[in-house]
């Protein structure tokens, strides 16, 4: 189960980085390090990480394209 000190972690390749903000919303996720084939990037967010699913943000054919959010939701249904 992911907690709120898992480190989020992502590659991209160094062309990729930006050192500018980019749009946000609620759900998405900030990280904590970028990882490019030459280096390790500490990231510091004042952001909080998303607390669960934001359910009202996902439609029926999302849910329906990801098994695990199916398996939730079900499980949520029957209590």
């Amino acid at each position: 189960m992911v907690k709120p000190e898992t480190p989020v972690v992502t590659t991209v390749h160094g062309v990729q980085l930006l050192n500018e903000r980019l749009p946000w919303t609620h759900h998405d996720v900030p990280l904590d390090y970028v990882v490019t084939p030459e280096e390790v990037i500490p990231c510091q967010s004042e952001t909080p990480k998303p607390r669960g699913i934001y359910w009202e943000d996902l439609d029926e054919a999302k849910i329906a394209q990801i098994p695990l959010l199916r398996k939730l939701r079900l499980a949520i249904e029957k209590g």
